[in-house]
């Protein structure tokens, strides 16, 4: 769709030598190439599938949709014979040792159509069986060690990168409104060129210049970063984190790896081990340059739909089946949201060794939120290289610093270094851009829309030095408080770069009492507590009421999504608490928390604690605890999104690895327990290719010594209609305890896999998830409360039936099918509790949705 810049024309004396040698070592030095098209002698329209045969030989070929076909050939006597269904046989002589073009025109044979009742498409079935085009994809793929740049001992090279987002498809009544007039010359900035029948209006730009080296051997990477300059958003939305962000949907471009990431997903390379098995192939045209002659290799999935490209591959003719040149887009019926069309184009070079390297790649792509209309964004990812140095591997030392260094004046080089230093140089609107968008943040209409858009989206206010939010818990409701009223803020670092204060108050109109959290935290190395490498101390102190086991990994457990519960909702917690803790970061990922805590509990509504002490039941008003924690992380490869005041997480295909210890210590502020507990987690994203990919987390807790139920492990529970992925949704709060525990959590994402074969339902786009979870866990005698009457009683209702019990031999399992992208937006989730079904007041399934942004 989107052609790339022509083929380059580097070349000297050895790379001539290295091609001369290469032809003369193989049989291509005296090939016969044969290319041209097939038409019906009567219409002149292409014929599709016509095959043709090298006479006397093995050697066959068939047209492709346009009605092309190429046969490459060494055979000294050449005759072919061109054949198709309802057509006369057609007999060519060509001329051996040559390339040359024979044109065929086919004559319809009306008896043999009679005879044969032909009425539908003239094409045959694709055969990968003596096809031309499979032998030679296959010799691609087989030569891919040869080619990969990766298999090089060690590559160095310069790197510019430019990436551009632009609005586009802008209706002339919207650029007419009043309410842009602040703005109009944005649009006059505008490039009517770069797609034909768009215009587009750049609005964010930024780019890079780097030192890149890699290791074969130690199997590690460098980048230096030299210079760097963007379009500066930072005072209204996390600039860093939107970089991230952009940078991991146009990723860099392997073409020789079996699955290419694009914008969140993975796609299957055209030159994936076996691609043949997934992709057609036609050989389309022979190319002759000063570098050496190119086929053109033509693929387009099998299965339309899948997660697949279609375009043109070039292949060398030197003996090294290397990619020369890649064009490809997304297929059409790709399942991905937001995206119109997405156009790639790769180059390759050859250096004086006759080494193959990237030298250019070329992302453009088209989103919006309607299919093929209405107003949309344009993203345009540039990469260029030079300086290639391959095989001159540097000392293993260099690498074991910081695999990323930037250069101290890295953001603040000049004008003219950007002049001089640009691979590629800047466009007439592009040059623009960053003047604009300076200007822009000075329109006071601008700002005010985008305080309105981020408290939107965020749900947080901001007053400049300070925020409100977040919204979606100003109000919410429950059994315990009824009508609950919340407010809360938080400094950001424009009010202090070192101390950070957070807080909120909430009120509850049925139990009339007041709930709070403060707490600060003092920056050790004075950048952002919401930053990368924190180094920070943090004291707080909270009195609030809780659901004891509503472990849910939402933002806000408060919202007021989250009011609306199944079952019995009359199980809480009134806990007061204060903390300290201190977290330290390093460059590896690795971060460690060291914590302590003070926690006083009362329980409330039909939650009681009931001792029995020579057969007689006291209720015990309230429990304490101290304890002391450390927790360790590692999340090898981690990508933040980081804004201002939170943290997100971006998946990838790493671990993430933690463990936590924690003691508890009696008599030590009042704490009523000794004991000792052992936590450990592991979560991973597996990508399948085309089958998309599976989220797995473990998570197991050990608790050592004899304490009551509220101090074991209170089974992960959802009785909230939001469909979570890291508890039971069908499980009831407090319904199982014990003193060690494993929790599997599996859920996978076909991404439309299966539907998009589905005639009908494969327009609506949607997508296909299935999940499993299990509980695993036994409670040990020393904390069985029926055992220990002196051990709190699992609670019971008003008929004396247990609410709580402990898990047994037999795990906790409950199973989901489920329909997401509905809307492009929306989750919806089937679910089948397997087990403990005599349990009172279980639901067997139950339906969650869940809202989801993804592409």
């Amino acid at each position: 769709m989107f052609r790339g810049r022509s083929l380059p024309y580097h070349l000297n004396f050895i790379s001539i030598f290295c091609i001369l040698f290469f032809l003369s070592t193989f049989t291509y030095a005296q090939s016969t190439i044969i290319k041209g098209k097939v038409t019906d002698a009567k219409t002149g329209e292409p014929i599709a599938g016509v095959s043709i045969s090298l006479l006397n030989t093995k050697i066959g070929s068939t047209t492709n949709e346009n009605g092309f076909y190429s046969i490459v050939t060494s055979s000294s006597s050449i005759q072919l014979q061109f054949s198709f269904l309802g057509y006369k046989t057609v007999t060519k002589k060509a001329t051996p040792g040559t390339i040359q073009t024979i044109n065929v025109k086919m004559v319809s044979d009306a008896q043999m159509l009679t005879e044969t009742e032909v009425r539908a498409s003239k094409k045959l079935p694709y055969k990968n069986k003596d096809n031309p085009a499979v032998a030679l994809i296959k010799k691609v793929i087989e030569n891919k060690p040869i080619n990969q740049p990766k298999n090089y001992e060690s590559i160095e090279y310069e790197k510019y990168e430019k990436l551009v987002f632009s609005l586009s498809d802008l209706p002339q009544k919207v650029l007419d409104k009043k309410l842009l007039s602040p703005m109009k010359f944005l649009f006059e900035n505008k490039d009517t060129l770069k797609i034909k029948g768009k215009t587009i209006y750049p609005m964010y730009m930024e780019e890079k210049i780097s030192d890149n080296f890699y290791s074969k051997k130690l199997k590690k990477t460098k980048t230096v970063i030299k210079a760097k300059q963007q379009v500066d958003i930072s005072k209204y939305v996390d600039q860093n984190g939107v970089s991230v962000y952009m940078n991991r949907m146009y990723a860099d471009i392997d073409i020789y790896a079996n699955n290419i990431f694009i914008v969140t997903n993975q796609f299957l390379s055209p030159i994936a081990d076996n691609a043949q098995d997934s992709y057609k192939f036609f050989i389309t045209d022979t190319i002759k340059t000063v570098e050496g002659d190119l086929v053109e290799l033509s693929f387009t999935p099998r299965v339309k739909g899948n997660m697949m490209f279609e375009g043109n591959l070039y292949v060398t003719l030197d003996g090294r089946y290397a990619i020369k040149k890649v064009e490809m887009n997304l297929n059409k019926d790709v399942n991905l949201n937001w995206v119109r069309s997405l156009a790639i184009n790769l180059t390759y070079s050859q250096d004086s060794l006759c080494h193959y390297y990237l030298s250019s790649s070329h992302v453009l792509s088209d989103f919006g939120f309607l299919k093929n209309k209405g107003i949309g964004v344009v993203g345009e990812r540039t990469i260029s290289f030079k300086d290639y140095v391959i095989d001159h591997p540097r000392e293993d030392s260099y690498y074991n610093v910081d695999t990323v260094v930037i250069a101290a004046n890295s953001t603040s080089q000049s004008e003219n270094y950007w002049k001089e230093n640009r691979i590629d140089s800047l466009s007439p609107t592009e040059s623009k851009v960053y003047y604009n968008m300076d200007t822009l943040q000075t329109v006071p209409r601008f700002k005010s829309m985008v305080r309105i858009t981020n408290f939107l989206i965020t749900g947080y206010h901001s007053f400049g030095k300070f925020e409100m939010g977040p919204a979606s818990t100003f109000f919410s409701f429950n059994e315990l408080e009824g009508s609950r009223f919340k407010f809360g803020g938080r400094t950001l670092p424009a009010f202090n770069r070192t101390w950070y204060f957070e807080g909120y108050g909430a009120y509850g109109l049925k139990d009339e009492k007041w709930k709070y959290s403060t707490s600060v935290a003092y920056s050790l190395n004075h950048k952002s507590i919401y930053k990368f490498l924190n180094n920070y101390l943090k004291v707080g102190i909270e009195s609030t009421a809780i659901i004891p086991g509503q472990a849910l990994e939402l933002s806000q457990s408060d919202g007021f999504l989250l009011s609306f519960k199944r079952g019995e909702d009359n199980k809480w917690l009134y806990t007061s608490a204060y903390k300290f803790n201190y977290v330290r970061e390093f460059n590896n990922h690795f971060s460690y928390d060291f914590g302590f805590r003070r926690t006083e509990q009362s329980p409330a509504l039909d939650l009681h604690y009931l001792v029995i002490n020579d057969g007689v039941q006291t209720e015990v008003e309230n429990l304490t605890t101290t304890d002391l924690s450390l927790r360790l992380r590692w999340a090898p490869h981690e990508q933040m999104i980081e804004g201002k005041s939170y943290r997100t997480q971006i998946p990838n295909k790493f671990p993430i690895l933690s463990a936590k210890f924690t003691v508890g210590i009696k008599d030590f502020f009042g704490g009523d327990y000794n004991y000792q507990s052992l936590s450990g987690s592991i979560t991973k994203r597996f990508y399948l290719s085309q089958v998309g990919y599976t989220d797995i987390a473990l998570e197991s807790r050990w608790v050592f010594g004899q304490v009551p139920f509220p101090l074991l492990n209170l089974v992960p529970a959802n009785q909230t209609y939001i469909y979570s992925q890291r508890s039971f949704n069908l499980m009831n709060f407090m319904e199982f305890v014990t003193d060690h525990s494993v929790n599997v959590y599996l859920d996978h994402t076909f991404n439309g896999y299966l539907l998009n074969k589905v005639p009908l339902l494969k327009k609506l786009k949607l997508r296909e998830f299935i999940s499993a979870k299990m509980a695993f866990g036994a409670l040990r005698s020393e904390n069985d409360p029926s055992l220990h009457p002196e051990l709190y009683q699992f609670p019971v209702n008003p008929n004396g039936i247990p609410y709580t019990y402990a898990l047994n031999n037999t795990p906790y399992v409950e199973l989901g099918a489920g329909i997401g992208n509905i809307f492009k937006l929306f989750r919806v989730d089937f679910i089948k509790r397997l087990t403990y079904l005599d349990n009172p007041d279980v639901a067997s399934f139950g339906i969650r949705a869940a809202y989801i942004f993804d592409f």
